[in-house]
């Protein structure tokens, strides 16, 4: 036996939890009672502005009624909201860029790119993540789909990114210096961040301090070199003179 309308107004006026509320209007839209969802949909959504669930279930309910111009504008809705929410794939993104899980990172830039694929900043920074093959295959791939290209300004076909998370990719890399000129780019766009001219002070001690070592080490090994040859000059000299028929002294 299904539940009647009553059913339905005494549950409706128990103020129901918002997630209470969507079950109770999906049961409603699932019997035919399309117009009463609209309406509870429509009251709810003044409450709760935000609630992406209940406004795919009000677009769904208006398309089944037969509004069509009220459905597409509120799935039109539905969608901006669920793009918005996509940045979360960015944010998780740079979390794992600073565990250095990058494949996971490519992971979730590749997801976010799906939804919002005009973030050239974003696409430059997963390109520098991926291995070149892969970048080449995706790039082909792209130029076989796309349509026809409008002519554009060279400037608009190749934008200088340089962002803080560019630069730490880079680094992770092992390029240092490509991380430092980066971090240069920054600053001059962004004169007032204050963490970027001191992780740049950073790595210039950092590429200092390989700088050292590598000298250090290339002392160290001549020194090594030079000590080998003074031995074996030493004893080519005790063999010579350990020749029968001579005598040192």
């Amino acid at each position: 036996m299904e539940p009647s309308e009553g059913f339905y107004n005494e549950l409706l006026s128990g103020s129901p939890s918002q997630g209470t509320l969507f079950r109770i209007l999906s049961m409603m839209k699932k019997e035919g009672m399309l117009e009463r969802v609209i309406d509870e949909c429509t009251k709810a959504l003044e409450t709760y502005p935000d609630d992406i669930k209940i406004r795919r279930l009000l677009a769904e309910a208006c398309y089944e009624a037969g509004r069509i111009s009220r459905a597409e504008s509120e799935i039109r809705s539905v969608i901006a909201g669920i793009n918005e929410l996509m940045t979360g794939y960015r944010f998780q993104a740079d979390l794992f860029i600073s565990q250095g899980r990058n494949t996971e990172a490519v992971e979730a830039l590749k997801l976010y790119l799906i939804h919002c694929p005009d973030d050239k900043e974003s696409y430059a920074l997963l390109e520098s993540m991926l291995p070149r093959e892969e970048v080449a295959a995706e790039k082909l791939q792209a130029q076989e789909e796309a349509p026809e290209p409008i002519e554009q300004p060279i400037e608009a076909e190749t934008p200088d990114i340089a962002t803080a998370t560019l630069a730490e990719v880079y680094f992770q890399q092992g390029l240092t210096e490509e991380a430092i000129e980066i971090y240069n780019k920054v600053i001059e766009k962004n004169p007032d961040d204050p963490r970027s001219p001191e992780r740049l002070g950073e790595l210039k001690s950092i590429l200092e301090q390989a700088r050292l070592a590598r000298e250090n080490e290339k002392g160290r090994l001549m020194r090594k070199k030079k000590m080998v040859s003074i031995l074996e000059s030493w004893l080519a000299g005790i063999r010579e003179h350990s020749k029968p028929g001579l005598s040192i002294g």
